[in-house]
């Protein structure tokens, strides 16, 4: 690396920092990814697939529109 131009250098450098730190952050956030992002109605846990696709159909359409 001595031979490279100092302004490559620093950039793969810094390429390489950046690279790092993002590597790190997607393994703690990995951790939360167990987090469900659909939302959970009273009650809900008796739903059948068809009513809780009807509910999630319906909270989406409120979100939407």
């Amino acid at each position: 690396m001595s031979h490279l131009n100092p302004s490559i250098k620093y950039h793969l450098i810094i390429g390489g920092l950046i690279s790092l730190w993002i590597f790190v952050f997607i393994l703690l956030i990995r951790s939360f990814d167990d987090v469900e992002l659909v939302p959970v109605y009273p009650g809900s846990e008796n739903l059948s697939a068809t009513e809780w696709k009807k509910c999630f159909k319906e909270h989406v359409a409120k979100l939407v529109g």
